[in-house]
């Protein structure tokens, strides 16, 4: 088995699971946290779990008051010697804290993993397969675990595929924005532009993605591999400012079309589309709020 080849050769090459010498990982994992240790340890044993062990974990822990997260920290670094924690010596801000790991990352494939979801142990190499045949970025098929009530949701997947022309792929992603696609596996060095961004606006990590889609085909293995994990019963678009801002997204999205290699015509069908998804996820957040209303008032 490949997964058995991976984890025997990268055994040889480590102590207590670590990576010795000077050579290079091949996959960074990069974990933003912040008070919530239960969740750390949750994330740091699906990692640990991978059958595709040529990984480091890198921790970032943004000045957590609560003490109990440096203890889980310092529990698994000692575990495994894959695993690096720095600790913020104030609050950075939740951008900051994700940008910090893909700068301190060595691999060369990257991926952010959230202290609320989970990993099946196949996660990392169904995703490492796909880079290896040429995306960008790869994703597989997930589901969403509300904590709060127990309940399991699948979701709707774009028709993104490595065969696809570039074009295709954009305009089925603008079909089915899918922000989750954030937390695949990707190219390091096609993550680039996120590290010299200045703007940051609503709907961010569906730019995010289709900045990817731009750059290279983005697989997707479509078994359910990934948990998105909603600690409440509901979940809610968080929001860079009070509210809900849908211009910038769109007006982001169409400069990325633009500055693609596509033909003018597919250019100009593929902002039209990016407007009508926009009014989509507008119309979409205007009725749950009605809902919200009506519910609140009865």
């Amino acid at each position: 088995m490949i997964a058995n080849e991976q984890a025997s050769d990268a055994a040889e090459r480590s102590t207590k699971g670590g990576m010795t010498g000077s050579r290079l990982p091949r996959v960074t994992i990069g974990v933003p946290t912040y008070n919530r240790p239960a969740g750390l340890r949750r994330t740091l044993d699906c990692m640990l779990g991978q059958t595709f062990a040529d990984l480091e974990v890198l921790v970032s822990d943004n000045a957590s008051p609560d003490p109990d997260v440096a203890i889980v920290c310092d529990e698994y670094t000692a575990r495994d010697t894959r695993i690096r924690v720095s600790r913020q010596a104030t609050n950075v801000g939740i951008t900051e804290n994700f940008l910090s790991l893909l700068r301190a990352a060595r691999g060369e494939y990257f991926m952010w993993a959230a202290d609320d979801d989970e990993w099946a142990p196949g996660f990392v190499e169904a995703c490492v397969a796909l880079l290896d045949r040429g995306a960008v970025s790869a994703m597989t098929g997930f589901d969403t675990l509300y904590r709060g009530t127990g309940e399991r949701t699948s979701n709707a997947l774009p028709d993104l595929a490595l065969d696809h022309c570039t074009a295709r792929n954009i305009g089925a992603f603008l079909h089915t924005p899918t922000p989750s696609l954030f937390y695949g596996l990707h190219r390091r060095t096609a993550l680039a532009f996120i590290l010299d961004e200045t703007r940051w606006f609503d709907y961010y990590d569906c730019y995010f993605v289709l900045r990817l889609i731009t750059q290279g085909p983005v697989g997707i293995d479509p078994r359910v591999l990934f948990t998105a994990g909603v600690d409440g019963g509901a979940y809610a678009v968080k929001t860079v400012g009070k509210r809900l801002r849908f211009v910038p997204f769109l007006l982001a999205t169409c400069q990325a079309i633009r500055g693609s290699r596509l033909s003018t015509i597919e250019a100009a069908g593929l902002q039209a589309l990016a407007a009508a998804t926009t009014l989509r996820l507008f119309l979409s957040q205007l009725r749950t709020r009605w809902f919200r209303v009506s519910a609140a008032t009865r």
